[in-house]
């Protein structure tokens, strides 16, 4: 007599025969994307958040003793600068991106994250494709903003 636990159509009952293993292999790929774009989003916002800042900086003490001359009010001041905001990211995103893709891979290859990766068989184009998909849709952000906000603002700066 056969044991109650035996399965009753074993040509079927193995989970790679059901395609669940490249069900799971799909998942793990759509959550190390997820990990990276995050990742790579984090930093890159800190980048360009350093550059904006930097920017903002030089230039108002550029522009400080125009302002004074002109006895201009801080409003006045204040609006400048945000009309001039736009131009700012624009100029800013293709720093931002190249400084924060190059951060988070060091940081990646630091903690042997990509050794890992690497190790459990995972291709260098599933790194990359995050990446660079997060690149194209930067760029195509960068140039909206190039050709529609930069001169609406810019003229009225």
């Amino acid at each position: 007599m056969q044991s109650s636990t035996a399965d009753p159509n074993p040509e079927i009952s193995k989970p790679h025969d059901l395609g669940i293993q490249g069900l799971e292999r799909v998942i793990a790929m759509r959550v190390l994307s997820r990990y990276i774009i995050l990742e790579l989003i984090k930093i890159i916002a800190i980048c360009l958040g350093v550059v904006i800042a930097l920017y903002l900086v030089i230039d108002f003490f550029e522009r400080i003793d125009d302002f004074l001359e002109a006895k201009l009010p801080l409003s006045s001041a204040l609006q400048y600068f945000l009309l001039k905001l736009p131009l700012i990211v624009q100029q800013g995103i293709p720093m931002g991106v190249l400084m924060g893709t190059l951060i988070s891979l060091g940081l990646m290859a630091r903690s042997n994250e990509l050794l890992a990766l690497k190790a459990g068989g995972v291709s260098p184009a599933l790194v990359v494709g995050p990446i660079l998909t997060l690149a194209l849709l930067l760029s195509l952000t960068d140039f909206t903003l190039a050709e529609y906000v930069v001169p609406l603002t810019s003229s009225r700066a």
